[in-house]
């Protein structure tokens, strides 16, 4: 049959495929910086801070937690939090409303990071 190399012959060399090397997206980068920028705007140890919500997020506006009761970019647990922010679950998912409801979570817990479970 055509394609099969007879009894004996070597084995034909198959290539790798090949991995494009791709810069990262200018957009991307520049939402990662405004994202911290905008973590850093608040007056909490600002490396702590990216790090917990790094940890928690990824700092995706969108994260959910596994479960199903933390939300946005800080991971507010909502059956705590959403009794208390009336617009939590129109705006959970908008960066700088999360940001600002961590800080007034962080001050609530006495200027401490102790709600959040990531490090």
């Amino acid at each position: 049959p055509a394609g099969v190399p007879p009894p004996g012959a070597a084995e034909p060399q198959r290539s790798q495929p090949v991995q494009p090397t791709l810069a990262p997206h200018p957009e991307a980068v520049s939402e990662e910086g405004t994202l911290n920028d905008l973590i850093r705007s608040y007056d909490w140890d600002d490396e702590t801070a990216i790090r917990v919500f790094t940890c928690e997020s990824g700092l995706r506006e969108d994260a959910v937690s596994y479960d199903g009761t933390s939300y946005g970019i800080t991971q507010i647990h909502a059956p705590t939090w959403a009794p208390v922010f009336p617009d939590f679950w129109q705006r959970w998912m908008e960066a700088a409303w999360n940001i600002a409801r961590a800080w007034d979570i962080y001050v609530r817990a006495g200027y401490s990071f102790v709600p959040w479970a990531c490090w």
